[in-house]
């Protein structure tokens, strides 16, 4: 089924769209859109802070998706190619149906173009002090008329290393973690091809995972993905060296062990290549193999009451009014 106008207007007119815009233009403006139904203001484009996150979120459904991994691994590329993806290619089932954050992805997607005037991709690094660290992505799946409304998250690196070996912190500092419908712990491939480093990286990756367990962040039914980036490099590197094919095998028995506690955990384990596999068909593409393990992903019962952990455990926390954004004349 091919893009038409119908799609186009039914994108225009979504709801997400013209509220966040309304929120963020005058009164006059306002008035405006009253007068003239014609107009459509759209939004900064900027990637959403927590403010605009959980205002979107009482509006419409969303999909967190976190991404977790130290310094360099490849979480603001595999984000950029989930963007990319629907630029360069045209699919069966899934069209790109939106995104308040185009600018935000535009920015970050310069240095993987030729345009940057670089010979290689090179993905800028995520300040530790970003602010906006939300990226919305509307896609729609044809087959049954939905659209899903994915929320990636653009974390620094440093900041998950601080909280590597402290529950307490990463409890505190990553609490959103528990609303993910998928955490995604991103594993460097390029560090694997060094013998001396591999062990050193995949030890990194599991204590992020014994942490986030540690800090109780990891709810039942939550899609747990593992993604070894920079894959085309290290199958290059598996004809010089068959000790690293062998060690990769190990992986996922080892990371599926640390969850074997919590009943109704799923765990993925996908190899993504580089920029250029966004290219590929849809059988060969490990981007849109992922995109489709998201949003196909059944967590009906996450919402549900959960008790994976003990009862001494458990606190009400009234998230309602973070942001203070309450009516205190309701009281």
């Amino acid at each position: 089924m091919e893009v038409n106008n119908q799609n186009i207007e039914d994108i225009l007119n979504d709801e997400d769209i013209n509220k966040n815009s309304i929120e963020n233009t005058n009164d006059a403006d306002y008035n405006n859109t009253q007068e003239n139904k014609d107009i459509f203001y759209l939004p900064e484009g900027n990637a959403l802070n927590e403010e605009l996150l959980y205002s979107l979120s009482s509006r419409k459904n969303v999909e967190l998706i976190f991404l977790v991994g130290p310094v360099g691994s490849g979480k603001t590329t595999i984000e950029v190619m989930t963007y990319q993806i629907f630029l360069c290619n045209t699919f069966k089932d899934l069209i790109f149906a939106g995104s308040l954050s185009l600018k935000g992805f535009e920015e970050r997607a310069i240095n993987m173009r030729i345009e940057s005037g670089k010979s290689e991709p090179d993905m800028e690094r995520t300040s530790i002090n970003v602010v906006n660290k939300y990226l919305h992505l509307a896609i729609k799946n044809i087959a049954i008329n939905n659209i899903h409304n994915l929320l990636l998250t653009d974390i620094s690196g440093e900041e998950f290393e601080n909280c590597c070996n402290n529950p307490a912190l990463m409890g505190s500092k990553f609490r959103n973690l528990q609303l993910a419908k998928s955490i995604c712990f991103v594993l460097d491939g390029e560090r694997l091809i060094d013998v001396f480093k591999r062990n050193a990286a995949l030890s990194q990756v599991m204590q992020f995972i014994q942490t986030t367990l540690d800090a109780k962040l990891v709810k039942h039914n939550t899609l747990i993905c593992i993604l070894l980036t920079k894959y085309d490099i290290v199958e290059k590197n598996m004809k010089k060296d068959t000790s690293l094919e062998d060690f990769i095998k190990t992986i996922d028995e080892k990371i599926n062990k640390k969850f074997e506690r919590i009943q109704g955990i799923s765990v993925y384990f996908q190899k993504v290549s580089s920029v250029n596999d966004i290219r590929k068909a849809d059988k060969d593409n490990s981007i849109l193999k992922l995109i489709n393990k998201w949003i196909t992903y059944n967590d009906s019962s996450k919402l549900q009451s959960i008790d994976i952990y003990s009862n001494s455990d458990k606190k009400l926390v009234n998230e309602f009014n973070r942001f203070g954004v309450k009516n205190e004349g309701c009281e």
